[in-house]
């Protein structure tokens, strides 16, 4: 049974500790990098892609052992060494005080495990086989990605303007209505969305305002009614 729940966290500000120094810490590292959270790496070595980010004050390094105080200010650890044993002590550590924490060796002692990520600026993907085989993950994900293409994006601009546009409208029921007729008229395949013009992303925006329009108008006069 997967226990596992799928969420997008924000890390804004958040302490993220990464343990180890090598070619898998630097991924994760390279993850973290665009996130607006405080990177630490504590490792006796490191290769040398982290030395940019170091100079550049992008990451804190301490050239040094792990020690298990290191997990009490820190809101997230990557536990990413080469040495198993030190991995599940992070984990097992980490469960005693409350912290995430990500074993790259095992995802069994993990509190949560990374998927395979695309992110566009309207869309991500995210790809997981729940730690047991990341190379398939990885594998999905670059195919879906290449599946999402500008047409992708455009779409999702356009039915982002319309999320926007009715969040803060009082009336549910004209929210359901708006989106169900949305998706009467949209593209049922990634190939029919592929396929679309510009014609087609014109038609389909002329398409949404006008029931939009209609919908909400008609839900506001019934409120007044009301």
């Amino acid at each position: 049974m997967n226990n596992n729940l799928s969420i997008f966290l924000d890390i804004t500000g958040k302490k993220v500790l990464v343990v180890g120094g090598g070619k898998v810490a630097w991924r994760k590292v390279s993850a973290l990098l665009d996130k607006g959270c405080e990177i630490k790496v504590v490792s006796p070595k490191l290769i040398s892609n982290f030395d940019s980010l170091i100079k550049n004050g992008k990451v804190t390094f301490y050239k040094r052992k792990f020690n298990n105080k290191d997990l009490l200010d820190n809101n997230i650890v990557f536990a990413a060494t080469d040495d198993v044993n030190l991995n599940k002590n992070i984990f097992l550590e980490g469960e005693k005080h409350n912290v995430l924490v990500n074993n790259v060796t095992s995802y069994k002692d993990s509190t949560f495990i990374m998927p395979a990520n695309h992110q566009q600026e309207f869309i991500s993907i995210s790809v997981s086989t729940h730690g047991k085989n990341p190379f398939l993950s990885k594998y999905l994900k670059n195919i879906l990605a290449k599946s999402f293409s500008e047409k992708s994006e455009k779409l999702a601009e356009i039915l982002n303007k319309y999320r926007v546009k009715s969040i803060n409208e009082p009336c549910s029921q004209c929210k359901r209505q708006f989106w169900e007729i949305a998706e009467k008229n949209l593209p049922s395949s990634l190939c029919e969305i592929e396929n679309l013009s510009d014609q087609h992303f014109k038609y389909l925006n002329e398409i949404l305002l006008k029931e939009y329009n209609k919908i909400f108008q008609r839900g506001s006069k019934h409120d007044k009614n009301h």
